[in-house]
């Protein structure tokens, strides 16, 4: 649907001197099965990439997550 959405939009778009705009980007979703194997995969997420796994003990709180990722409340 999205790249119908996009096509419809882009057959629409013109410049204030009517030329055709040329750029669009829309993102196209997988359902990711390809990569299953590995993001459920405790020993990957943790010993390979060093995250920590939802629900392990962790020093850090909610909160501290949040500012880590520049994410202020």
């Amino acid at each position: 649907m999205n790249l119908v959405g996009a096509l419809a939009i882009a057959s629409q778009m013109t410049t204030k001197e009517g030329e055709e705009v040329k750029n669009v980007v829309t993102v196209v979703c997988d359902g990711g099965q390809r990569h299953t194997s590995r993001f459920w995969n405790r020993d990957f997420i943790v010993d390979d990439w060093g995250l920590v796994w939802p629900g392990d003990d962790s020093d850090i709180d909610d909160k501290q997550l949040l500012e880590l990722l520049g994410i202020s409340i």
